[in-house]
């Protein structure tokens, strides 16, 4: 089970949202990164994408973030949950 079960999303809710993303949504870079993303990790396009928009939706002011490459060559991205469903994706966080 993959955390994003959680959230109850309606099955069909998710065609909409795969079908929007890949015929309509305006930024189609945005959709291949997470489509790249998804195949990679295993999880669902649909909710990988719709939870980073409801994420960017939800943080107008937009979201700290930091990426750096440490001493050992390893790439670093943080990012302070500063937006109000921090406690909904919070549990999605990992190191990678």
């Amino acid at each position: 089970m993959y955390f994003f079960d959680l959230i109850p999303f309606p099955k069909t809710f998710l065609k909409d949202v795969e079908w929007y993303a890949k015929t309509q949504f305006k930024y189609q870079d945005f959709v291949a990164e997470v489509d790249a993303l998804s195949t990679l990790s295993g999880y669902p396009f649909e909710k990988i994408f719709f939870i980073n928009f409801m994420y960017e939706f939800s943080t107008i002011k937009a979201c700290t973030g930091v990426v750096m490459r440490n001493e050992e060559g390893h790439i670093i991205h943080g990012r302070n949950l500063d937006f109000s469903m921090w406690e909904l994706l919070a549990g999605l966080t990992a190191t990678v």
